[in-house]
């Protein structure tokens, strides 16, 4: 076969546009890479991180070891509470005055900043129960016969939650079956975000209840009991706090007194 023979000028144009395209200069592939995956921090690092330098402690002094809700009178012991900072020259100023100063006292120890709340008169009338109250601070009257504690490590947040608490208390009503020395007890705890030990019969608390709750959990080693034995040393077990309960806390009553009407 004849080879095809193309005019000059047509090859020097083909030429032409190949140096050309060759020329050209090709565009770069951009290639879209993932970042590399880092890990992030908790969300909340200080709900774990913080720091927990004071205690609270639940106490219990009973008269009798079984009691019946009929005996209720004011003769059936003292539930209180008390805080205590574990160093104690490193209690901050946020603390209010009369309670830094019994928290600095080295010798305090668990019983360092007690409170408890008491009736001023008693009345065992169910319908007509409350009487004046008050906060006795320091509260010492059965520190010497305490029968059982429950202690709760707690932030500085929870320990003026429950000194806010207890000032609140001041002049609150007493009921030996609504509102007595351990519904104070329990609140207080409630307060600091801790689930208090069972300290009710009926939902009417008083100290053997809690003297009873405090024994159950040192039995199931529910956080950290102490046990007052007469003639032995403390029985101290240590065991996980259980999950605390969200509760709304009831503001104090007070009873006002009826206004005389004007004369017409």
């Amino acid at each position: 076969d004849t080879p095809l023979l193309l005019p000059k000028f047509i090859l020097q144009l083909c030429n032409a546009e190949n140096q050309a395209v060759s020329s050209q200069k090709q565009p770069e592939v951009q290639i879209q890479t993932k970042p590399a995956r880092t890990t992030q921090p908790p969300k909340n690092p200080q709900k774990k991180t913080e720091e927990q330098p004071a205690r609270l402690h639940l106490h219990a002094d009973i008269e009798v070891v079984q009691l019946d809700l009929n005996e209720l009178n004011a003769n059936v012991g003292h539930s209180w509470i008390s805080l205590e900072w574990k160093n104690p020259a490193a209690v901050p100023k946020t603390i209010p005055p009369n309670h830094r100063q019994l928290l600095a006292n080295r010798d305090g120890k668990s019983f360092a900043d007690p409170m408890g709340f008491w009736p001023r008169g008693m009345s065992t009338e169910i319908f007509n129960s409350y009487v004046p109250g008050e906060i006795i601070h320091p509260d010492r009257t059965h520190q010497k016969k305490v029968k059982a504690t429950q202690t709760y490590d707690i932030t500085e947040n929870q320990a003026l939650n429950v000194i806010k608490y207890a000032e609140s208390k001041r002049k609150a009503q007493y009921s030996l079956y609504f509102y007595n020395c351990t519904t104070f007890v329990k609140e207080a705890a409630e307060v600091a975000g801790k689930t208090p030990p069972s300290m009710s019969t009926v939902g009417i608390c008083y100290p053997n209840a809690l003297y009873d709750g405090i024994l159950h959990n040192q039995k199931n080693k529910v956080g950290t009991t102490t046990v007052y034995s007469q003639g032995k040393p403390p029985k101290t077990v240590v065991g996980p706090e259980p999950r605390p309960k969200k509760v709304t806390i009831k503001p104090p009553r007070t009873v006002v007194s009826p206004q005389p009407q004007p004369e017409r």
